[in-house]
C-alpha cells in the first residue's frame, strides 16, 4: 500500500466534481482545480470553482491545458496524476509532466462508443444500456488502459438530464473504486482495448437534431429526449418557424383515424402543442414557443431537406 497521493482536477461539470469526489472518497488528495473560463464553458457546463471553494482546494480558469498557464500550475503543485473530463484533446506532453499519468472518463462501454457526444448518441440510438469507463489516457481518441467499466441502465423514457444525473452517481463510485486500487498497487493497471473491435461514433450536427415526420413515433421521441434541457433542445423546422421541442409523446389514437393522411400532416393544434401524422403513428410535439398560425389542421410539415 502506498497511501494518500495527490491529484489535480481538470472539468467544468458535475460529472468531474463526482468523479473527483470518488477519488477523495478512496483517501486521495486533490491539489487544485481547474476549469475553463465561464464564457468558454460547453453546454450544460457549470465548471468546478463552487466545488473546489467548498473543499479549500485551489481553482484556476485555464483555457488550454496544453499551455504555459497550465504547465505553470502543474509544476507548482507537482501532483502525481490527473482526473480530466476536458472537452478538447490533452496532448502527450502535457499527460506526461505527471508519474502516474491522466485518468479519463467515457460514458460507453469501450472500445464501443469512442468518439463525440455519447450520452446523446445512446438515448436517440435507443439502448437500454451504457457503461462508465475509466481509462489511462493516451495519444489516442479514447482508446486508453480501461482501469473499470461501471453498468448505467437506459430505460425507456430517460432523458439527457436524467442521463447525466445517473452517471454522476456511477462517477463517484468509479472513482472510489479505482482510487482505492491505486492505494493497494500503486500505480493504475487495467485491461488493453483491442483495436480491431469497437465503433466510433461522430460529431453531432444541427441536422442529427432536427424532426424529420418520416421517423418512427420512438425514434423523434428518443431525439427530442436526447436533446431536452439543459440542452438546446431538438427542433421541428416549418415554412412559418423553428420551434424548440421541449417533449415528445406518443399518442395512442385508433390507426383508421390517422393511417391514411399523410406523412407530417397536422392532426391536431393548440397554444404550445401540436399533434402530428408521422411514420408509424401520432406523436405530440409541445414548444416552449406558441405554434404559428400557419400551421393550421391538415396542414402537411415537409421534411427538413426542404429548407436547406
Amino acid at each position: 500500500m502506498v497511501g494518500v497521493v495527490k491529484f489535480g482536477l481538470i472539468g467544468n461539470s458535475t460529472f468531474a466534481e463526482a468523479l473527483a469526489t470518488g477519488f477523495l472518497a478512496a483517501g486521495h488528495t486533490c491539489s487544485f482545480a481547474v476549469s475553463q473560463p465561464k464564457m468558454s464553458l460547453p453546454d450544460a457546463s457549470c465548471g468546478v470553482g463552487d466545488w473546489a471553494v467548498r473543499r479549500g482546494v485551489p481553482f484556476f480558469e485555464i483555457e488550454d491545458v496544453n499551455g504555459a498557464d497550465f504547465i505553470d500550475v502543474l509544476e507548482a503543485f507537482c501532483v502525481d496524476f490527473l482526473v480530466a473530463s476536458w472537452p478538447k484533446i490533452l496532448k502527450m506532453d502535457t499527460i506526461q509532466r505527471v508519474p502516474l499519468g491522466v485518468v479519463g472518463s467515457h460514458p460507453t462501454p469501450l472500445p464501443w462508443g469512442r468518439g463525440r457526444h455519447p450520452l446523446h448518441w445512446a438515448i436517440a440510438m435507443g439502448l437500454s444500456q451504457t457503461s462508465l469507463s475509466l481509462f489511462l489516457m493516451d495519444a489516442g481518441v479514447d482508446t486508453g488502459l480501461v482501469l473499470s467499466q461501471h453498468a448505467i441502465p437506459i430505460e425507456e423514457g430517460t432523458t439527457i438530464a436524467e442521463l447525466q444525473r445517473d452517471l454522476d452517481i456511477a462517477a463517484r463510485l468509479a472513482g472510489k473504486v479505482v482510487g482505492e486500487q491505486l492505494e493497494m498497487d500503486g500505480h493504475f493497471s487495467g485491461s488493453s482495448q483491442n483495436a480491431a473491435m469497437g465503433s466510433l461514433w461522430r460529431r453531432r450536427t444541427e441536422f442529427d437534431v432536427q424532426i424529420d415526420c418520416r421517423m418512427s413515433c420512438d425514434a423523434i421521441r428518443r431525439l427530442v429526449n436526447s436533446y431536452s434541457t439543459p440542452f438546446p433542445r431538438a427542433r421541428l423546422l416549418t415554412p412559418h418557424a423553428s420551434l424548440a421541442i421541449e417533449e415528445a409523446t406518443v399518442l395512442n389514437i385508433p390507426r383508421r383515424l390517422w393511417e391514411f393522411q399523410a406523412v407530417g400532416t397536422v392532426v391536431e393544434v393548440s397554444q404550445n402543442t401540436i399533434d402530428i401524422r408521422v411514420d408509424d403513428g401520432v406523436i405530440s410535439l409541445r414548444s416552449s414557443e406558441a405554434a404559428p398560425l400557419g400551421l393550421h389542421l391538415g396542414y402537411s410539415i415537409p421534411p427538413p431537406a426542404f429548407f436547406r
